[in-house]
């Protein structure tokens, strides 16, 4: 018999057993279809929907970054956009613009948790007349029983002990202790040289407080900033029961002027006076940023003032900077 691959194929089914399904399975098999589509379409929207947030933050952030740039481009150039090729020059429009970027500052809390334990340990450090010295380990960890963070610190410079007078002076090269990681407290301290013995120990805690000032101001062209934070730690000997202080600083301030700044040529006189400390300067180059450094002007405390006079292009300007509140922080 001749092979024929229709009437092969036909028998072969023809032997196959039927497939019985009744009505209410067509019609859960049916539903179970219906929701597996249906999940596939939420599926496809929720893909759809993110990828066009993702489209648009890439946009957001790209226009950002074009409208910083854009800013700093006018900025450093002194608010003169005819520089940039076009014939649009400063007004009081941009001015106030700049300006809000000056805002006062909500809060006086301005060191991260980094500079806050630069400053402990420097201040730990100075209450052993260690005024040279540099960090050779710094070890992150936490507490044992309360699983706070902390640092293992060493230190490598010229610490001593004692005045040499009522008590001995001891004289070490090494000294490590324990720090929360805020910089509010300190323990453990040991002192010594290089594998040598101990040249001395101190295993009480030592308080570290930490008080952060702001000071700002602004007048019609100028806006003042300046921040201030001291660490201040001290201890009792127990051999003479005198008080021993360690204290470390950090200074930060500028005058920042929102005029439009001529490239060589333009010049201004300034003078601050506040805390302990003034500063005065005459026929000073006008730098093209328009931002001129404050120095350190030893302020106190928050009640305390930072009157502020400047004169550029025959224009005297003069304002208080006032302190923002105060605030110390204490382990």
């Amino acid at each position: 018999m001749d092979w024929n691959p229709d009437r092969d194929l036909e028998n072969t089914l023809r032997r196959l057993p039927r497939l019985h399904i009744s009505e209410a399975e067509s019609e859960r098999i049916l539903a179970e279809l219906q929701q597996e589509e249906a999940r596939s379409r939420v599926h496809r929207r929720q893909h759809v929907r993110r990828w066009a947030a993702q489209v648009r933050n890439a946009v957001a952030a790209v226009a950002a970054v074009a409208i910083i740039g854009a800013l700093a481009i006018v900025y450093t150039s002194g608010g003169n956009l005819s520089r940039l090729g076009g014939n649009l020059s400063w007004s009081s429009g941009w001015s106030s613009l700049v300006r809000t970027l000056f805002d006062k500052p909500r809060t006086n809390s301005w060191l991260t948790q980094k500079q806050k334990r630069s400053l402990a340990i420097e201040a730990v450090a100075n209450l052993y007349g260690g005024k040279s010295f540099r960090v050779i380990k710094l070890v992150h960890t936490q507490t044992e029983t309360t699983y706070q963070p902390m640092y293992l610190v060493e230190l490598q410079g010229h610490f001593r002990q004692g005045t040499g007078a009522k008590t001995k002076l001891v004289s070490a090269s090494d000294l490590s202790f324990s720090l929360l990681a805020d910089g509010s407290q300190a323990w453990a301290l040991t002192a010594g040289n290089g594998n040598s013995a101990d040249k001395w120990t101190y295993n009480s805690a030592l308080n570290i407080q930490i008080q952060q000032m702001v000071y700002w101001g602004q007048s019609s062209s100028w806006t003042g900033l300046y921040q201030q934070a001291v660490a201040q730690v001290w201890r009792t000997n127990h051999t003479d029961h005198r008080s021993e202080f360690g204290s470390a600083e950090k200074v930060q301030g500028s005058l920042q002027y929102h005029g439009k700044v001529e490239a060589g040529g333009q010049v201004f006189d300034y003078s601050l006076a506040g805390g302990s400390a003034s500063a005065s300067g005459r026929n000073i180059p006008m730098p093209l940023n328009g931002r001129i450094p404050m120095p350190d002007l030893q302020m106190a405390n928050p009640q305390e003032t930072i009157r502020v006079s400047v004169s550029t292009k025959g224009h005297q300007e003069q304002f208080m900077m006032r302190a923002v509140g105060p605030r110390s922080e204490q382990g």
